[in-house]
């Protein structure tokens, strides 16, 4: 794995950028601020967590991910910033101890800083963290079970307190309980923050969230990625659910901590947490060890339905081989032959879990007892997801939909869902199944992803990772130097892969590949040994051209559109857009247009 992508691992975006930007306020699913980087009135700052990546739809029209982010708010180039990443994420060049000796000792100030934080919720310092806690309805047992505690509010109180205890700053950064700025002080991450403690499913304490009390963004924080932290293979409270998940033979799964311990304190106790909108297959694989019984509740709110569909169609499609009706709901079979049934409980507008168990138990045991099967969600929930109105809307619908349809074992359940797919799209059943073709039951075989079923409706150049093309690209101009020029006035950005931008630009300021290496360091310098080394197609000086000027339209259409994924993911929100969004809309359409001309103007010539 190359430092970047390490970097970007244990690393979150909203946690870096928040540090330079704590006027982050949500948004949606994503959070909006005045941009760092020019003088504004309304918002045009956009970070996108699920994403991991940050835009300014004003002045500035820039955006990219952490690394760019980092480069940009601190003068600082590729490498310089690599090492100021590094350090916050932990990762250093120096020779490391085996990693049961590295873990054992991350474990050890894990643990040193949780008592910490639970005696500094009873000291003084800890009376706005206890008056929130007993506000919220949580009793003392349930604050001892779940270890709840404070973070001082002061920056520094948990480092003085490690290093107290013989450990060093750099010990709490390699834990993920404190950062390294770049002119070299420290200070801790969590600050005046309600602490849950999250510990693994064998109760190894892993990492931390930190909820604030005030209107600091983001309102929940996580530990960063370290060796033993990485929230998407952790569920919080699994430690403690566990045997009753077995017991009852059936999982909860919620979204946030406070969920879980209301649950835990009224009695709920197979409830755990995702620690976010979807599930992961790290986090499905866990929970399908000790269980075949599920309910995801969800909130009510169309942005955590859509990433909750995503999570069903992307995480649990991994354990589907086909499915049938059951007495309990829409089964699942795994790939061994158990069965998992799934099912979905829709919550009350505007109630979360910790809300709805705190002002009425019962009618939270009547929801999650009465949840709908898999099927009759994504029917039900079809609305939130696709226009149902827009003849795209309803290509969609139908495409998403006939994937679950397609694996039903019964025949005469599969027809009668057929036609209810027919009905929801307003449409004659001759006309669905003419564009769909007829549904075959299928034989328990694994059904394609949605990846790949998409991957197979495009074309062959476009079905290839985005750092295929970047790859051919960098190997034509570094391969055969003249072809420098046609793209030495492409904007860097296109180029997704940060070594792989970094070496765009380097080396249009190079005259030879010599002063290019002086000009590196080891990590990219293995970059540019690689890309050199590719084999390219054999060509002759007007194919090398058409091939490169090829692979540059590809680019930059990819890079505008997750642009325009993003445009449309603001306009989604229903709130207001960002200053001078309606002209970048415009200028990414015009430019997306002039680049498919060329394409379709290209594809008539051959």
């Amino acid at each position: 794995m190359s430092l970047p992508e390490e970097i970007k691992q244990r690393l979150d975006i909203l946690d870096v950028i928040s540090f330079y930007v704590p006027s982050l306020s949500k948004s949606g699913r994503n959070y909006k601020a005045t941009c760092p980087f020019h003088s504004e009135e309304t918002p045009s700052f956009i970070v996108f967590p699920e994403r991991q990546s940050w835009r300014c739809f004003g002045a500035c029209a820039v955006g990219g991910d952490l690394i760019t982010f980092v480069m940009k708010a601190e003068k600082l180039d590729f490498t310089e910033a690599m090492k100021v990443l590094g350090i916050r994420a932990g990762i250093t060049t120096s020779k490391k101890t085996t990693d049961r000796q590295m873990n054992a000792s991350l474990y050890q100030t894990n643990e040193l800083a949780n008592t910490y934080f639970q005696n500094l919720l009873g000291a003084p310092e800890g009376m706005s963290g206890r008056i929130y806690l007993q506000n919220r309805g949580f009793s003392s047992e349930a604050i001892s079970k779940f270890e709840i505690g404070f973070s001082p509010a002061n920056g520094q109180g948990l480092l003085q307190h490690l290093v107290s205890n013989g450990l060093s700053e750099t010990d709490a950064v390699k834990a993920g309980l404190a950062i390294q700025y770049s002119d070299g002080n420290f200070r801790d991450l969590f600050s005046a923050r309600i602490m849950f403690p999250i510990r693994d499913h064998t109760s190894a304490l892993s990492g931390f969230g930190g909820r604030t009390l005030d209107t600091t963004q983001p309102k929940y924080l996580n530990s960063p990625r370290t060796e033993l932290f990485d929230k998407s293979h952790i569920l919080y409270g699994l430690d403690k659910a566990s045997e009753f998940i077995k017991q009852s033979k059936e999982a909860i799964v919620v979204e946030g901590y406070t969920d879980v311990i209301a649950a835990h304190q009224h009695g709920f106790n197979n409830v755990v947490a995702s620690m976010g909108t979807a599930l992961t297959k790290y986090q499905v694989k866990r929970l399908t060890a000790i269980s075949r019984n599920f309910v995801l509740a969800l909130d009510p709110d169309a942005a955590g339905q859509m990433a909750t569909f995503r999570s069903l169609v992307d995480s649990w499609r991994q354990l589907e081989v086909t499915q049938t009706r059951s007495k309990s709901g829409f089964t699942l079979y795994h790939r061994e032959g158990s069965e998992i049934n799934l099912r979905i409980a829709i919550l009350p507008q505007d109630k979360d879990p910790d809300t709805l168990i705190r002002e009425s138990a019962e009618e939270w045991e009547r929801i999650v007892t009465n949840a709908e099967s898999l099927i009759d969600y994504m029917f039900s929930s079809a609305g939130t997801r696709w226009d149902l109105k827009s003849p795209e809307g309803k290509r969609q619908a139908a495409q998403e939909l006939n994937h679950v349809l397609s694996s039903i074992n019964e025949p005469f359940e599969q027809e009668q869902y057929r036609r209810r797919l027919a009905k929801l799209l307003e449409v004659p059943l001759p006309t669905l199944e003419a564009s769909l073709g007829r549904l075959i039951t299928n034989r328990p075989t694994r059904q394609p992803s949605r990846i790949s079923q998409n991957e197979a409706m495009r074309s062959p150049f476009e079905a290839a990772e985005k750092n295929v093309l970047e790859e051919h690209l960098l190997g034509f101009i570094i391969q055969w130097p003249e072809l420098r020029t046609f793209v030495a006035s492409m904007e860097p950005t296109v180029i997704n892969n940060p070594e792989d931008r970094y070496l765009l630009t380097a080396w249009l300021k190079c005259d030879t590949i010599g002063s290019l290496e002086s000009s590196l360091d080891d990590n990219v310098l293995r970059r540019l040994k690689y890309l050199s080394s590719l084999q390219m197609p054999a060509l002759d000086t007007s194919q090398r051209e058409q091939a490169i000027k090829d692979c540059r339209r590809r680019l930059e259409i990819n890079f505008l559109k997750s642009i325009k994924a993003e445009e449309e993911e603001i306009l989604l929100q229903n709130s207001s857009v960002p200053e001078g969004f309606e002209k970048r809309v415009t200028e990414t359409n015009e430019k997306l247009k002039r680049l498919f001309l060329e394409e379709s103007t290209k594809a008539a010539e051959q």
